[in-house]
């Protein structure tokens, strides 16, 4: 017994060992943004910055004015306000009154068959001009070359998909280990430097930073073609890859940030890692998870959406909340069934 135990600790730490060298040597491959040059060509392709926005008047006029502020000389900016009943849409109209390249677009009814983000972001793409989209979040915070450091780097190196990771703002301690712990384990599941090499199935997305050609988003079919994933810029990576697209993810250095909001017990819930596989979103996407939790557990072949939480009232869920605003609610039917699907 003490000799069968012996060897599974030996090999269980062999594992470890082994898993700890490869994200190691993993993440040290990866390109950091802060080390790349900005574009200086003389021909810049043109860039639609695509933002969907519901209820983001908290934090919508600071993200967007570093978003405004890019240094990079061929671009425009699309931000969609799905419906917000907060003081977005004014926000919005205000600053776009003073800033001839931004579009604002209110969106007053979502159609069957899509949730709200995917939705608001295929709206925003058909109204794109650019040669690349960029599809960032709206309380995004980015330092002034980010877009032409990205643009140059996709350029040189032929890439058609480029994610870049943001660093997060966490409110304490507790949060601060929990997204260490949250970024190590999906860094070892999702293996984003894997997703460069054309023979891995590994893929990428970042919600917060995903550029790609609009040549290559339209050919794989673009949000409509994941319109019912709440998982959408993950889904979107997958979708690149799987058409033989270059894709690659890049290290935001500190040059983007994105605001990790409190926990239950302050203003709110668990949110926003990384990009890709979350535990919720605030506000709308909450939701939305709702949404796809009911379908799935309900009706496993509908396609119709169900709208509120009150489609679940029996549903098991792990449940940390704040006032409604910011209120995250984790459902175990959710996480299991999210899971599967990004290992497919």
């Amino acid at each position: 017994m003490a000799t069968s135990l012996f060897w599974l600790a030996v090999v269980t730490l062999l594992l470890v060992l082994a898993t700890t060298i490869e994200f190691a040597i993993g993440n040290r491959s990866l390109s950091r943004l802060g080390d790349l040059p900005p574009f200086t060509g003389s021909s810049a392709p043109k860039v639609s910055v695509i933002i969907a926005a519901r209820n983001e008047a908290r934090n919508i006029e600071r993200g967007l004015k570093t978003v405004l502020a890019q240094d990079y000389p061929n671009i425009e900016f699309i931000v969609v306000d799905d419906r917000s009943t907060d003081e977005t849409g004014c926000i919005l109209d205000r600053i776009a009154g003073t800033e001839p390249r931004l579009h604002v677009a209110h969106v007053t009814d979502l159609p069957g068959g899509w949730l709200v983000k995917t939705h608001t972001l295929n709206f925003g793409a058909e109204r794109a001009t650019g040669e690349l989209l960029l599809f960032t979040d709206a309380d995004v915070v980015m330092e002034h070359s980010v877009i032409s450091r990205a643009v140059g780097y996709l350029l040189r190196h032929q890439i058609d998909h480029l994610a870049i990771t943001p660093q997060l703002q966490m409110p304490g301690t507790l949060l601060s280990m929990f997204g260490g712990a949250f970024a190590l384990f999906f860094g070892l599941y999702a293996k984003p430097w894997k997703a460069r090499d054309p023979n891995s199935p590994r893929h990428i997305g970042i919600g917060a930073f995903n550029l790609v050609r609009a040549e290559v988003y339209r050919a794989v079919g673009g949000h409509r073609a994941i319109a019912m994933r709440p998982d959408d810029d993950m889904k979107l990576g997958k979708l690149i890859k799987k058409h033989g697209f270059r894709q690659e993810m890049v290290i935001g250095d500190g040059l983007i940030t994105v605001e990790w909001y409190s926990s239950g017990c302050g203003r709110g819930g668990i949110s926003r890692p990384t990009g890709g596989f979350r535990l919720a979103r605030r506000g709308t996407r909450t939701h939305e998870r709702h949404n796809v939790v009911a379908q799935r557990y309900h009706h496993r072949t509908a396609r119709r959406p169900l709208h509120g939480h009150r489609a679940l009232p029996r549903l098991p869920t792990l449940a940390l909340r704040g006032p409604p605003r910011y209120g995250t609610i984790v459902s175990v039917h959710y996480l299991a069934s999210h899971a599967e699907d990004i290992a497919k």
